[in-house]
């Protein structure tokens, strides 16, 4: 189990490249007592949720096309994508020296626990498939750069 207050905090800090690097905004914040906390980043095309269900332990990155700036429906698969998905279409077409440059970008991140380590590994993967794929201004978002 981890606070929303904490789990907040390490969103913030390990996905900091979203606004840094990517030109993203934090859109808005959702702390329901114990059982659900959600951080939302949003840019001009895109909208980025990081969630975690405390009961479940589960940890979800889902990443929306926006229409209009509005959030498309969750079962929508044209403009919404998870992050296990995208790493499973992207990441076989990576080199070592994408990953290298990528680790580097986390070297002073350090995982306490088994939810740190989570939130890491996903900030990780995000910020590798944001890097190496057209997404956030056409509809070529699936489709790794060649």
């Amino acid at each position: 189990m981890i606070t929303g207050d904490k789990f907040i905090v390490l969103v913030k800090s390990y996905f900091y490249f979203l606004i840094k690097e990517f030109n993203f905004k934090e859109k808005n914040v959702t702390n329901n007592r114990n059982l659900f906390y959600n951080v939302r980043y949003q840019n001009v095309n895109s909208i980025i949720s990081i969630s975690y269900e405390n009961r479940e332990d589960y940890l979800q990155v889902i990443i929306y096309k926006t229409q209009n700036g509005a959030i498309p429906n969750y079962d929508d698969k044209e403009l919404t994508i998870h992050l296990e998905t995208l790493n499973n279409r992207l990441l076989r077409h990576l080199t070592n020296e994408d990953f290298k440059e990528n680790d580097i970008a986390f070297l002073e991140l350090s995982a306490k626990d088994k939810i740190d380590k989570a939130l890491i590994k996903s900030a990780k993967e995000l910020r590798l498939c944001l890097k190496n794929i057209r997404m956030l201004e056409d509809m070529v978002w699936l489709s790794p750069i060649k």
